[in-house]
């Protein structure tokens, strides 16, 4: 790793891991069921966190403005900012910040049709949460495998590229998907749920007898509570469980004539969560394979013979031949190598050999030593 000395990117640099493990544990606390108190510190964290990154995004930006047009080019391309754009504003304005708003205000999911739209969306922006992993990837460029300039802007580049192909492809399906109507797991939960709460609204006989209403109840997993002109008919849990497990964003609620449902969202975020989590893993694996492997591969086939032939043909003392693997011998670098070791190395020896003077004594030059 190479040092910085500049205390301000060694603390972005511990930010970005910070950010890291939040986004993980916020996915983890909706599948592992975590309390309210513990969830809303993760929604802070999580605006906090995203705010940061979008000032720092934007003095960053106004920075390279500054310097010119050759300065912002050289943000957003050779430094990544785009990087920095991609995992600070979007997320702001459509997760962590909606998010931080509902958590003040408590508003709540009203109508059914819009449960439907706004769980499309919450699926879409959920999945490009994980486009805070870009940000892990201004981490590379402190890595240092070799003291080639090269293996590092290529191992960066390449995993920029891979990564940012993966994220994008997956938000780009959630976005269409929210938008064509195409049938997925929220449409069939809603869809099902929503006749069931109708054969309710519409079976006087079932509203009337509590005990046969709970028993239909509680083989659907979807109701929380359900009220009849303000009576309360059914509770699945007591009222201190829903101040400790639920909030605004995790159940919705809808009205069916003088019936008040309040629908269990969570198992549409849990899978969603589990979506998130699947892409998080997939992706840190493809970083950590691209740098534990490729890296060195290219290493070994491309800068290491370079950096051998540059230092044979500048130094004169330097006589190291490349070494030419067997299952890379008909490579273009290699093929190179081997010019280099046979043509090159043998004619550098010969150069050197002839530019030496040869030192030639005879009889009179001792004669003349011994006279001194």
């Amino acid at each position: 790793m190479k040092k910085n000395n500049n205390p301000l990117e060694n603390f972005i640099m511990v930010v970005i891991l910070l950010v890291m493990v939040q986004t993980l544990l916020d996915d983890l606390s909706v599948l592992m069921d975590w309390t309210w108190s513990a969830r809303k510190v993760l929604l802070i964290t999580g605006f906090c966190f995203d705010v940061f990154f979008s000032l720092e995004f934007f003095i960053r930006f106004f920075n390279a403005i500054n310097k010119g047009r050759g300065g912002v080019k050289q943000y957003f391309l050779r430094e990544r900012g785009w990087i920095d754009l991609a995992a600070s504003v979007p997320l702001l304005l459509l997760s962590s910040g909606p998010a931080f708003f509902s958590l003040f205000t408590g508003m709540v999911i009203g109508g059914f049709a819009g449960v439907l739209n706004v769980l499309k969306v919450v699926k879409a922006v959920r999945i490009a949460r994980v486009l805070r992993l870009l940000r892990v990837l201004k981490i590379f460029k402190q890595i240092k495998f070799t003291d080639s300039v090269m293996v590092q802007r290529h191992s960066a580049k390449i995993v920029t590229t891979a990564v940012a192909s993966v994220i994008l492809s997956v938000t780009i399906m959630s976005i269409l998907f929210s938008i064509i109507s195409i049938k997925d797991v929220e449409d069939h939960y809603n869809h099902s749920h929503l006749s069931m709460a109708q054969y309710i609204a519409h079976n006087q006989e079932l509203v009337n007898n509590p005990d046969e209403l709970q028993l239909y109840v509680e083989k659907q997993s979807a109701f929380l509570i359900i009220r009849h002109k303000g009576d309360l008919l059914y509770s699945r849990y007591d009222q201190n469980y829903y101040d400790r497990y639920y909030y605004a964003s995790v159940y919705g609620f809808f009205e069916e004539g003088d019936f008040q449902f309040f629908m269990d969202l969570k198992p549409i975020i849990r899978r969603q969560s589990w979506d998130n989590i699947s892409v998080f893993v997939t992706i840190l694996t493809l970083m950590a394979f691209l740098m534990i492997f490729y890296s060195p591969h290219f290493a070994i086939t491309i800068s290491d013979p370079v950096n051998i032939m540059k230092k044979g043909m500048s130094d004169k003392n330097y006589h190291l031949q490349v070494a030419i693997p067997d299952e890379y011998h008909d490579d273009d670098m290699f093929q190179l190598a081997k010019y280099y070791n046979e043509e090159y190395l043998p004619l550098k020896m010969r150069n050197k050999d002839e530019e030496e003077p040869e030192l030639e004594l005879d009889m009179e030059d001792l004669k003349d030593l011994f006279n001194v």
